[in-house]
């Protein structure tokens, strides 16, 4: 008897389950979305005080 793999069973032919797309809605509600939100306007935030301090030394 041999133990190898056909082309059906071979994890590498073998398809992942499908995961239903969240919508927009849906997305925007995970905490993930709210973290990243708020390291977006962190930064932002940092860097509008550089320009600002920048724009203050140039006058």
């Amino acid at each position: 008897m041999s133990s190898t793999l056909t082309a059906a069973t071979s994890p590498a032919v073998m398809k992942a389950p499908s995961r239903k797309k969240k919508s927009l809605r849906e997305h925007q509600q995970t905490p993930h979305f709210y973290e990243g939100i708020k390291k977006i306007e962190a930064l932002a935030a940092h860097t509008d005080v550089h320009f600002i301090h920048w724009l203050e030394l140039g006058q």
